[in-house]
């Protein structure tokens, strides 16, 4: 308002944009041990050691997560992609071995 009382308004909108890719660290290498019935899953908590972003992560997928007596010896490329609610994504690869450290078990029927 001026000094004769006059005034204006306008209104305007604006629109607020998260274009930035969230930040993502992961372990290199992991080595996961087979259960007594040959399977192990891992979550990305297991691999994850710095994730960030400018709003918040709401989303993390691996590529793959359940792993059998198959893929013994193998060093396998894993992928964790993390999302953030605008859509931005980042991915890191690590290797993971899967071990098998449970021996095997005998049951014997006896003879009567």
């Amino acid at each position: 308002t001026d000094i004769g009382g006059s005034s204006v308004s306008k209104s305007l909108v604006v629109t607020v944009q998260d274009t930035e890719s969230p930040s993502l660290t992961t372990l290199s290498t992991l080595i996961v041990n087979l259960n007594s019935s040959g399977l192990v899953s891992i979550l990305p908590d297991n691999v994850t050691t710095i994730e960030s972003d400018n709003c918040a992560v709401t989303t993390r997928t691996l590529n793959q997560s359940d792993f059998s007596c198959t893929h013994l010896s193998t060093t396998l490329p894993v992928s964790l992609t993390i999302e953030d609610a605008s859509g931005n994504a980042v991915s890191n690869t690590f290797d993971i071995t899967v071990q098998d450290n449970v021996p095997p078990t005998i049951t014997l029927n006896p003879i009567y």
